[in-house]
């Protein structure tokens, strides 16, 4: 059976830590660039901005690797 990986976010925010979360890129490059910055989530706007449900996996995958959470 398949692990999901931890949620670093809701781990600091359950210990009450205060976490970074942006809102606004719109693509796997973009996301790319935010990786080394130290963001903790960024946050994909489906329902008035461009993200759709043909780039959300590339999203994801680019937070995943640099262990960002995907909201």
């Amino acid at each position: 059976m398949i692990e999901l990986r931890r949620n670093l976010t809701k781990e600091r925010l359950a210990k009450g830590e205060v976490v970074t979360a942006t809102m606004g890129p719109m693509s796997a490059d973009l996301v790319e660039h935010f990786g080394p910055v130290g963001i903790d989530a960024l946050w994909f706007e489906a329902e008035h901005g461009p993200v759709d449900f043909g780039n959300i996996p590339n999203l994801t995958r680019a937070c995943d690797l640099w262990n960002i959470t995907s909201i």
